[in-house]
């Protein structure tokens, strides 16, 4: 058996987690960030609200690093392509909502990070399309010597290979990046905000990007108490 509802799934797995709601899938990727890359295993180190409004004080997560609490908002994109008729069509991520709504009348930011995920995949609009690429990205993978699991839980180590992962620090959402930044794929090296990305196969570089956004936090002052943890 393949997909119960999509003729072109690989999997019942695949399938399930490939429609599962973009505000949880979301929040599951960051704890499997925050296990599986920083090696947090302290349950009470991760927070992570349920609830579509954030009910940690607005914000989506917490995290505790280093004895203090990063205020973190998750994102997720998979592929808005332009061109999508075109010989060469042009895959990009949408991350809305950084700094205010769409009417500009509920602010955000009270979050010391944005924790922005792009899914390496079509949107849910081409289903045959989705496992033609994954299909694809599993064989170069391998051509690399990578696993990438098509079946992956979404809080399993693998399911990051599918994923780019953005960890951009409060100020510089603020100060550098649009309200929601549409990203082209294929330039992301060449962007400004480059050195908060790292592809979900790159663990060092993931640790780097971290320790680098963290770092950028906590060049400014903590005005919040709750953001300092005690020691135990």
């Amino acid at each position: 058996m393949k997909g119960i509802l999509d003729e072109f799934a690989v999997s019942v797995q695949a399938e399930y987690t490939r429609y599962l709601d973009a505000d949880l899938l979301g929040k599951i990727v960051f704890k499997n960030f925050a296990r599986n890359v920083l090696g947090i295993e302290n349950v009470e180190s991760i927070k992570i609200a349920l609830p579509r409004h954030a009910d940690l004080g607005s914000f989506d997560a917490g995290i505790i690093f280093n004895n203090r609490l990063y205020r973190t908002e998750t994102k997720i994109s998979r592929w808005c392509v332009q061109k999508r008729n075109k010989v060469n069509p042009i895959p990009r991520w949408s991350f809305s909502g950084l700094k205010h709504s769409a009417n500009k009348r509920t602010k955000r930011g009270n979050y010391d990070l944005v924790f922005a995920v792009g899914i390496d995949a079509p949107g849910l609009e081409d289903s045959l399309g989705y496992w033609r690429h994954f299909g694809s990205l599993k064989k170069a993978s391998k051509n690399e010597g990578r696993d990438f699991g098509l079946s992956a839980w979404p809080h399993e180590r693998e399911f990051l290979n599918h994923c780019g992962i953005y960890v951009f620090p409060k100020q510089f959402i603020l100060t550098s990046c649009a309200n929601s930044p549409c990203i082209t794929i294929r330039h992301i090296p060449k962007r400004a905000d480059y050195e908060f990305f790292s592809w979900g196969y790159d663990i060092p570089r993931l640790r780097e990007v971290w320790h680098h956004a963290i770092q950028v936090v906590d060049s400014q002052p903590v005005i919040d108490s709750q953001a300092i943890c005690p020691a135990s």
